[in-house]
């Protein structure tokens, strides 16, 4: 989970520098020669795609090696069950794995063909099309943003119980010392 929180984190940081430092240095790509609007938006998203497709092959890969994880420590005992904390941390997860499901198979993809199809429009000189994807494409952003957000607070969320339940289960090895 803390894997999976710091990439989250990572991503979202760095997509906040880079936006501003393109816009600020203003550059001119060469990619786009007939693209008549500020290529700063462009160079960043560029940039900030990758950052994104770094982040959610981690998550691809940290999803189901942290559900495993916990199926395993309920199986094999290692953690009390029933218990709240472990109640906690199933909701959490079952929850992480609903907004990564709404992530991935239909937010992402929206997005994904919007920016192809206003990078296309936008290296061909095809500025009204290139305005339409981007706009589809920035009326998508907020709740990609709030997803973004409410994954970074569930994985959070499913650190500190998993935390608590080590905690516990540990003093019941104990004998509740």
């Amino acid at each position: 989970m803390g894997v999976w929180v710091g990439v989250l984190g990572m991503a979202g940081v760095s997509a906040a520098i880079v936006f501003p430092t393109m816009k600020g240095l203003d550059p001119l790509l060469g990619a786009y020669p007939l693209y008549t609007e500020p290529h700063w938006r462009l160079a960043a998203g560029h940039v900030a795609a990758k950052l994104f497709f770094v982040s959610d092959i981690v998550q691809l890969v940290c999803a189901p090696v942290a559900g495993l994880a916990l199926v395993l420590m309920v199986l094999g005992k290692l953690v009390p069950w029933p218990s709240r904390l472990m109640a906690g941390r199933l909701v959490v997860f079952t929850l992480l794995m609903a907004i990564l499901s709404y992530r991935f198979f239909v937010l992402a993809p929206r997005m994904d063909r919007e920016l192809a199809l206003y990078r296309a429009s936008a290296q061909a000189g095809e500025m009204e099309p290139a305005a339409a994807h981007l706009a589809a494409f920035n009326a998508d952003h907020p709740m990609a943003s709030n997803v973004m957000g409410v994954t970074f607070g569930l994985g959070v969320a499913a650190a500190v119980l998993g935390i608590g339940s080590m905690v516990t289960a540990s003093r019941s090895a104990r004998g509740g010392r």
